[in-house]
């Protein structure tokens, strides 16, 4: 971009060219390992929040089926 300052620079085909050039070269790659990078990182991501909402589903169906034993167990006593 530093080559393109000025609105005659883009009127110029070389500099224009130059900046294409750079542009696929080295812009366009960067950008893509980036893009790569971080759709690893979110896989990574999405899946430890998938285990975490696992662990949390079967810690509150446990704790359910706790809840309800002693519901039913006062009850009882209750009862006798």
């Amino acid at each position: 971009m530093r080559l393109l300052n000025g609105f005659d620079d883009y009127q110029d085909p070389m500099k224009m060219f130059t900046a294409g050039e750079i542009l696929e070269r080295e812009i366009i790659p960067r950008s893509e390992k980036i893009t790569a990078d971080l759709k690893v990182i979110m896989d990574k991501r999405s899946e430890m929040a998938a285990q975490q909402q696992d662990e949390m589903l079967y810690s509150f169906n446990s704790l359910m089926v706790l809840v309800l034993g002693f519901a039913i167990l006062i009850i009882c006593s209750i009862l006798f």
